[in-house]
Formats: C-alpha cells, structure tokens, sequence
C-alpha cells in the first residue's frame, strides 16, 4: 500500500496525475480533434475486426474460454468461489481513469479483504472477479495515460507477488480514442502469440480477455456479456459471431 505522506508529496510535486481539467478550452479541443480522426479512421481499420483475425483459437476453444461454472479448479484464477452459502461475487468498476487520488482509492476498496456496508447485515466480501465497463484512462487513451492513471495506483492499492484475481474490461469511447491500441496491449495480451499468451497483470488482477468483448459463464447458468460497441454504433460481424 502506498504511504499517504509519500503521495500527498508526490501530488505537490505533480509528478501524480491530477483530475482532467474538462473545461480547459486546450483539452476539448484536443479531445476533440481525437474523436473525429479516431471516428474516421475506425472505419477503415476496426481494431475488433483485428483482434478476430489474430485470435488463434478454434469454435471449441472459444467456447470453452471464461467457462467458470466449475467451482473446484484448485487456481483462483480457474474459478468463481462459492461461499458458504454458495453465493459468488462479482465486483464492477468504470470510468476510474480521472486523477489519482480517486482511482487509488477505488483500487485500495477492491483490494480490501471485506467491505462494511451500511445497511447489510454482514461485510461483503472481495470478488475474484472484477469487471471494469468502460473508460479506463482520461482524458484519451495512451499507454502512458493508462500506466499513470490506472496502472500505478491499482498496483500501489494491491501489491501481490502473484496475481489471484481476475480482471474483464470493456472499451468506452475514450478507450477507443487511439484507435483501441493501447486498450488491446494492455487488456488483450493473452491473444499475443508472441508472448506464449502470458496475460498482463494490474496489481493484484490478472487480465485474461483475449478481445476487447466477451462472455464469462458462471455457476447456475449465470452469464456475464461484455459487448464493445466502438464510438455507439454498432457490433462487428466477427463479434457479432462470436457470441452467437
């Protein structure tokens, strides 16, 4: 965990990212000129339809993959735990990517063991399972935007040597600013031939998507679709097939 003194100097030193100043007329018009080329040019080279084009798995491997209705693999990374009343958890997150005092924040609550909440009569416990939906990094999507704005504190907030937690993440528009890019080096390193599918890691969390959608089939028929949508518009037929 990150020592407070040690960030609050940090802050005054700007060397931690701050909120996005949204209406600095500089930034809208830069966040601007960003969504017009990255809308015209995702026409003509959709990262999804990549992503479709470079996954080596076959009909049976596709189906099989973030099949976690059996609870006993002996991996965390395998399953969905049960408590003991046979109940699971999903925790979810989106649009953490602003300054880093609320995204260390966010991060630090996921990690924590159990949550005391208001109103429930017992704490609730930390999934093995986080989804994030959308918007990981503001004000545009860079690898170096993604390593300071959500990276760094998730990592800072849960520290492990080795990562017993799943992560999902789907694409919101600012995700989609760079064409998808640094979304898909990120999140999507298991589909990378190049690497023996050896998937990156945010702190405690291990990404295991192969694409930036998918579906995780869960105990008692349970099922979680993670659709990526582009800029509003509209599945890919490769998508399109995938969850048919």
């Amino acid at each position: 965990m990150l020592d407070p003194n040690q960030a609050e100097q940090l802050l005054r030193q700007n060397k931690l990212p701050r909120m996005v100043q949204w209406y600095n007329p500089r930034l809208l018009t830069r966040v601007g000129i960003r969504t017009i080329v990255s809308s015209v040019f995702g026409q003509y080279a959709d990262q999804r339809l990549i992503q479709a084009a470079t996954d080596p798995a076959d009909d049976k491997a596709l189906v099989e993959r973030y099949d976690y209705r059996d609870p006993t693999p002996e991996s965390p990374l395998d399953r969905v735990a049960l408590d003991e009343t046979g109940a699971y958890y999903i925790d979810y997150i989106a649009d953490t990517g602003d300054g880093f005092e609320s995204t260390y924040t966010t991060a630090y609550l996921l990690a924590t063991d159990q949550l005391k909440v208001p109103g429930l009569d017992k704490p609730l416990p930390a999934a093995d399972t986080l989804i994030m939906g959308g918007d990981q990094c503001y004000p545009q999507a860079t690898r170096e935007e993604y390593k300071s704005r959500l990276v760094t504190p998730f990592s800072w907030a849960y520290d492990v040597e080795k990562p017993e937690r799943k992560l999902f993440a789907i694409p919101g528009n600012h995700d989609w600013y760079d064409g998808l890019n640094a979304f898909d080096s990120l999140f999507c390193a298991a589909r990378d031939r190049l690497s023996e599918a050896n998937p990156t890691s945010i702190g405690g969390w291990q990404c295991q998507q192969h694409r930036s959608y998918w579906a995780l089939r869960l105990p008692y028929n349970w099922w979680i679709w993670g659709t990526d949508i582009q800029f509003s518009k509209y599945l890919d037929a490769a998508q399109v097939n995938y969850f048919e």
